[in-house]
């Protein structure tokens, strides 16, 4: 999942985990801050956390 944006990441996600029951928030904006945050830990540290 290297080089992906938040966008890309939110696209990918959000398809594996409504199958399962669970929603991202419907506040996009919140969200979006959100995955940034991952994608940026992910860049800085390797993994997301």
């Amino acid at each position: 999942m290297s080089g992906l944006t938040a966008q890309q990441l939110y696209e990918r996600l959000r398809p594996l985990q409504e199958a399962k029951g669970y929603y991202f928030n419907k506040d996009l904006t919140a969200t979006m801050e959100l995955i940034e945050g991952l994608v940026s830990n992910r860049e800085r540290y390797g993994y997301m956390c």
